[in-house]
């Protein structure tokens, strides 16, 4: 995506503003962008008009980045930033509610990208992942995560998303060993519970529980800049707060002890 690294060096505050219109095509590489318009709270748009004049479309421009307060059919800013996607630490706008808005405007290029996108929303396939339950003396391993906000974490089991051609049980040997530097045994190369979250009509995870004890290596921090730490706990005493696929599985009422 073009542009990207000139709007991460403008330093907003992450939760005040997404990118919008070409971007998040473009980071999904459904084609190029021209430039990067963004939408930002009005807190912030009061703090740039201090220092920075409109264009004739009653836009700020930063460079290649052009940041807008109000569209046309858009009624709802803040709400697009509330529920956009965050990719690389960055928010972007949904692509369906950037699908609904181009339905409105009906000009020529947004024909083309209303079939852009609706062939991608339907050729999307949910992403499958494996995340395991490592045992040890009746306590489980946990991971504090960075959230993809990249700035809050929330705890986890380790684990990833499955590379092609893995078996359930091949996934799970090597993200622990990516993450942790443990060797481990699989209990049951079945899953022991799957959890299904739904987050918006462009996001969509699958995530497979094997549980299992590790058998030899030291317990560190592998990649830091995903991990604040690593640690066991009690099922019953399990961290605060937990990520989207532990909550579910604790409301599944499932118990690795039993």
């Amino acid at each position: 995506m073009r542009f990207i690294e000139e709007l991460k060096k403008l330093d907003f505050p992450q939760d005040k503003f997404a990118v919008f219109g070409s971007g998040c095509m473009a980071i999904r590489n459904l084609r190029e962008n021209k430039d990067i318009d963004i939408l930002v709270r009005e807190d912030l748009w009061q703090e740039l008009v201090k220092n920075h004049s409109l264009n004739e479309k009653g836009q700020i421009e930063i460079g290649n980045i052009e940041v807008c307060r109000k569209i046309i059919h858009l009624e709802n800013v803040d709400k697009l930033i509330d529920d956009a996607d965050i990719i690389g630490g960055l928010k972007f706008v949904r692509l369906d509610y950037l699908l609904e808005w181009k339905r409105k405007m009906g000009r020529e290029k947004d024909i083309k990208d209303i079939k852009l996108i609706e062939e991608y929303l339907k050729n999307k396939r949910p992403d499958i992942g494996v995340a395991v339950i490592v045992l040890n003396e009746k306590k489980v391993l946990m991971c504090e995560r960075y959230a993809p906000d990249k700035k809050s974490t929330w705890w986890s089991f380790p684990g990833g998303r499955m590379e092609f051609g893995e078996s359930f049980e091949d996934t799970a040997i090597r993200e622990i060993k990516e993450e942790t530097d443990l060797d481990i045994k699989i209990i049951n190369k079945n899953p022991v519970a799957v959890t299904n979250e739904i987050i918006s009509k462009d996001k969509h995870h699958i995530t497979l529980f094997l549980e299992a004890i590790p058998i030899s290596g030291e317990l560190k921090i592998i990649e830091p800049d995903k991990f604040m730490k690593f640690e066991w706990f009690e099922w019953n005493n399990l961290p605060q707060p937990l990520s989207p696929q532990a909550q579910n599985l604790i409301k599944q009422r499932f118990s690795p002890l039993t």
